[in-house]
């Protein structure tokens, strides 16, 4: 028996364990297909190279839970024409990692049933590991983990530890102790903050989870760029760059900086500096108090696993008004509204549609983490060079989703949904109604209502519960597209998609005909449309505003409910001098 090479146990009544078999050190081939055996599947020899636990005649037979353990992205075995299971030795040894990486049979098979495939072992580990997450995370975010077992392959292990990395080029392992001994070597004078970053050095498990106090002396040619509802905007070059890895050669950071490949030759000729062009955003009287720190965690606690919130690298301090800053990524094409204005030509529907995706996927990161951005319009979407997507910024107001404190309303008007106009909290539902208004400025190129004043008139227009006010397209989308779009802007919240039911609707679209179908279509129809139309030039009505501002929310409410009453009258009134008209 120990010689054994080729054993066919299949279509029996045996049941049970395979561990009986873990002595044949020379079994190649082993059937037990229809049969009730359903685990020790880690009890096989190195030696096998085929193995069949088919159910094509038994449906019901226990060895399908060791058969489902070999399926695909798509949920279906490989197999040969006998039942044979196709590449079984790479299949095995996949398993056997599994194994050695502490899961126990009935926990492999709980992660490949929610829909972990055989060979992301490495994957799921950082999944339990570094994430804490559980095989419901994979059943929810079955399109999320599809791409980021991808990605995970990536980043291999830590050259120093040979762990899997925690992130790309990032050992949380190995870099903690180092980010921890530097922690007497720089000071912002503030010790909240010094903890405040210490403690995101200590927890970062890739270089974006990171966070650097930044003397201010590192910037030079710091240029004023713009004013938003909460502070000042500044551009500016940072000499040092951003931490991005560990340099196990040179024994020291790695730093980012901006150099494309034209500038390579003449830095490297004319030996000029390096720098990473940043953003500096001053925030109003926080000399006073620490509370910008709060939208600085954001950007940290968010899993923004497909890079789709703007990138804050540390803070820093002007030294003239004491105002702290948060130091965050270039963004040099701008807000979304210049984007379009300069790149609308070269857009086409579909660049379009990739870039809402971008920012959902954004929105979806936000709202799995329980909060609410609650100020969500384009002017908070940025825009990087080339084919870089979207990405959402400005969390200053991003609550929990259980503060529901609206003592104190901020927002851009147009993208503001009637409830909230109302006097109700903010929801995620609200986030998806701004999201719909934001749609329609990408896909039109018009600011919403652009054309008129920003008053309590529109306000009341949008909260009509007879008509609503929305915008108008001017140009064709598909029929599908426009529906999804009408969902978002449902004067109901309970009737909006949530975003991951948006992100799941236009990652489908990419491959589907229908939809497909309908693009081209409207593609066609709008190469037809005048230019005026195409490409639209607009000027902004003097009472219109795009900046977030404290909304009069109590005062809408009331005129609202005035309205109501006023309308109740009117009502009775027809209904008392209807019997009368008609007795006449």
């Amino acid at each position: 028996m120990i010689d054994l090479e080729v054993l066919r146990i299949g279509d029996n009544a045996l049941e049970g364990s395979l561990e009986p078999l873990q002595g044949l050190e020379k079994l190649k081939w082993l059937d037990i297909r229809d049969t009730d055996v359903d685990s020790g599947l880690e009890h096989l020899p190195e030696s096998m190279k085929e193995f069949n636990c088919s159910t094509k005649k038994r449906k019901d037979a226990k060895c399908q839970s060791i058969y489902s353990l070999f399926a695909n992205e798509q949920g279906e075995v490989e197999i040969g024409n006998s039942g044979w299971i196709i590449n079984f030795p790479q299949k095995f040894q996949n398993y056997k990692q599994w194994i050695k990486l502490n899961f126990s049979e009935e926990q492999i098979k709980e992660w490949i049933n929610a829909g972990a495939k055989l060979d992301d072992h490495g994957f799921v580990t950082w999944l339990r590991d570094i994430k804490k997450e559980t095989p419901e995370w994979i059943t929810t975010y079955q399109e999320d983990y599809q791409i980021l077992s991808e990605r995970f392959k990536k980043y291999g292990l830590c050259p120093e530890c040979k762990q899997p990395n925690t992130g790309e080029q990032w050992c949380q392992a190995c870099n903690t102790p180092r980010l921890q001994e530097n922690f007497a070597n720089w000071t912002s004078q503030n010790p909240q903050i010094d903890q405040f970053i210490q403690k995101y050095q200590l927890e970062a498990t890739e270089a974006n989870k990171l966070l650097e106090w930044i003397p201010y002396e590192q910037f030079t040619d710091v240029e004023y760029l713009a004013e938003g509802g909460f502070g000042k905007v500044y551009k500016a070059k940072w000499m040092a760059g951003n931490i991005h890895h560990w340099d196990t050669e040179k024994k020291k950071w790695k730093r980012k900086k901006d150099t494309k490949k034209t500038e390579q030759l003449v830095s490297l000729l004319q030996k000029t500096k390096k720098y990473k062009k940043i953003v500096l955003k001053s925030l109003t009287n926080s000399s006073e108090n620490t509370n910008f720190l709060e939208e600085t965690e954001k950007h940290k606690i968010i899993d923004d696993w497909f890079n789709n919130l703007v990138p804050c690298y540390g803070l820093s301090q002007d030294p003239q008004t004491g105002n702290y800053l948060m130091v965050m990524q270039y963004m040099p094409e701008g807000n979304m509204r210049n984007y379009l204005k300069n790149k609308n030509r070269e857009l086409k529907l579909e660049d379009k549609l990739s870039q809402l995706l971008h920012i959902v996927q954004g929105l979806k990161d936000i709202h799995q983490k329980n909060l609410i951005h609650r100020d969500f319009h384009s002017g908070n979407i940025l825009k990087g060079i080339e084919k870089t997507s979207c990405l959402i910024s400005d969390l200053g107001l991003c609550k929990p989703t259980n503060e529901t404190n609206e003592e104190k309303v901020f927002g851009v008007l147009p993208y503001v949904p009637p409830e909230v106009l109302r006097s109700q909290p903010y929801t995620q539902a609200s986030d998806i109604y701004s999201f719909g208004i934001m749609a329609y400025e990408m896909l039109s190129s018009l600011p919403p209502y652009y054309d008129v004043a920003h008053d309590l008139d529109l306000a009341l227009k949008i909260c009509d519960e007879i008509h609503p006010l929305r915008p108008q397209f001017n140009i064709k989308i598909p029929q599908l597209l426009g529906k999804l779009i009408k969902k978002c802007w449902n004067a109901d919240p309970t009737k909006r998609p949530t975003a991951q039911e948006l992100e799941r609707t236009l990652r489908n679209w990419e491959q589907d005909a229908e939809f497909k179908t309908q693009l081209q279509e409207a593609e066609e129809y709008n190469k037809t449309l005048p230019e005026e139309v195409k490409f639209p030039k607009y000027e902004i009505h003097s009472g219109a505003s795009y900046h977030s501002k404290l909304l009069p929310t109590k005062e809408i409410t009331k005129l609202l409910d005035k309205i109501k009453i006023d309308s109740f009258l009117v009502d009775n009134e027809l209904k008392e001098l209807s019997p009368r008209i008609c007795s006449s």
